[in-house]
C-alpha cells in the first residue's frame, strides 16, 4: 500500500521503550523520520508503526492499527489466541498490510547461522532451564516460555502440523514445573520442546539434524557448532555470534517487508500458524 522509498515509522509505547527502538530505524537511508507516539491519533502521517505493548488488549491495537492501514511490528509475547491472530492475519491479507511479530528465536544470529548450515531439519530439540523461577497456577503463563522455541521449529520445518503430544509436570500445590511437547509435521520431520522452571542452572539449548548434518547452538554462551556428514568425511564447524539480541535484524526485515512486498521471516501467518498450535498443545495438556 505504502511504497515510498523514504519511510516515516511511528513507535507506539512507553518513552523510554521507544527511545531505545528509534536507535535501530536511525541508521537506515530509508527511514525519513521516526515518531515516538502515547495514542493512536498521534501516529497520523506515518506509513508504518513498531507496537511496544505487553498489556491484555495489543493486539486489539494491533488489529486496529491494521485497520487503519499502518504495517505493522507486533513487539512482545507471540500470539497465542487463534481468532485474535486469525483477525489481524485477514485484515492484513486484504488490505496489503505487512505485518511482523518480534520472534527473537527466528530473528536471532544464532539461528539465522543454524539454518544457513542446514536448511531443514528431520529432527529438533529445545532444552530450556530456569534456576529458582517463581511457580505460577494455570497452563497459560507457563505455556508463555516454550511459545519462541515451538514457532521456530514451525517456522524453519516450513511445514503444518499434524500431530501433537504434550505432558506437564506440576506441583502438589498445583503449579506447572516443567513442560515437553512433541511436534510431527507433515513433511515428516519433527520436533521436542523441554521448559523446567526449577532447575538447579539457567541453560538454553537448541540442537536439530538432518541428512546433511548436524547443528546445535548454546543459546547463553552465544555459540553455534556444525558436523556435516558426506561420504564419511567429517567437517566440524564452531561459530561464534556477537549480536546481544536480534532487534537490529528484525527492523532491517521488517523495512524490506514493506519496500519489497514480500513475507517477513515472522508474518501474520506464522503467528496464525504458531497460534493454532498452542491450542492443540493446550487441547492436548488438558486432556
Amino acid at each position: 500500500m505504502f511504497m515510498s522509498q523514504n519511510l516515516k515509522i511511528g513507535i507506539l509505547g512507553p518513552v523510554s521503550r521507544a527511545v531505545v527502538w528509534e536507535k535501530y530505524l536511525r541508521p537506515h537511508p530509508t527511514v525519513s523520520e521516526v515518531v515516538i507516539a502515547s495514542d493512536i491519533p498521534a501516529l497520523a502521517g506515518v506509513q508504518a508503526c513498531i507496537l511496544l505493548d505487553e498489556g491484555p488488549d495489543r493486539l486489539a491495537t494491533a488489529l486496529n492499527l491494521v485497520k487503519l492501514g499502518y504495517h505493522l511490528f507486533i513487539v512482545g509475547r507471540l500470539p497465542m489466541q487463534v481468532a485474535e491472530a486469525e483477525k489481524i492475519f485477514y485484515t492484513a491479507e486484504e488490505s496489503g498490510i505487512a505485518v511482523q511479530y518480534s520472534n527473537w528465536a527466528v530473528f536471532s544470529e544464532g539461528t539465522r547461522w543454524m539454518r544457513s548450515q542446514l536448511p531443514r531439519f528431520d529432527l529438533y530439540q529445545s532444552v530450556r532451564e530456569l534456576e529458582g523461577m517463581p511457580l505460577e497456577s494455570g497452563i497459560e503463563p507457563f505455556m508463555g516460555y516454550i511459545l519462541e522455541d515451538v514457532a521456530l521449529a514451525q517456522n524453519w520445518s516450513g511445514s503444518n502440523v499434524n500431530r501433537v503430544l504434550a505432558n506437564m509436570a506440576v506441583s502438589d500445590a498445583g503449579e506447572p514445573v516443567s513442560i515437553q511437547c512433541y511436534l510431527r509435521f507433515e513433511n515428516s520431520s519433527a520436533a521436542s520442546v523441554f521448559f523446567i522452571a526449577n532447575s538447579r542452572r539457567n541453560l538454553h539449548n537448541r540442537y536439530a539434524s538432518g541428512r546433511a548434518g548436524s547443528v546445535f547452538t548454546d543459546v547463553q554462551a552465544r555459540k553455534a557448532f556444525y558436523r556435516t556428514s558426506d561420504g564419511g568425511l567429517r567437517a566440524d564447524t564452531e561459530y561464534t555470534f556477537d549480536e546481544p539480541e536480534p532487534a537490529h535484524y528484525a527492523v532491517t526485515q521488517f523495512l524490506k517487508t514493506i519496500q519489497l512486498k514480500r513475507d517477513s521471516d515472522f508474518s501474520g501467518y506464522h503467528g496464525l500458524q504458531l497460534a493454532r498450535t498452542i491450542r492443540i498443545i493446550r487441547e492436548a495438556l488438558r486432556r
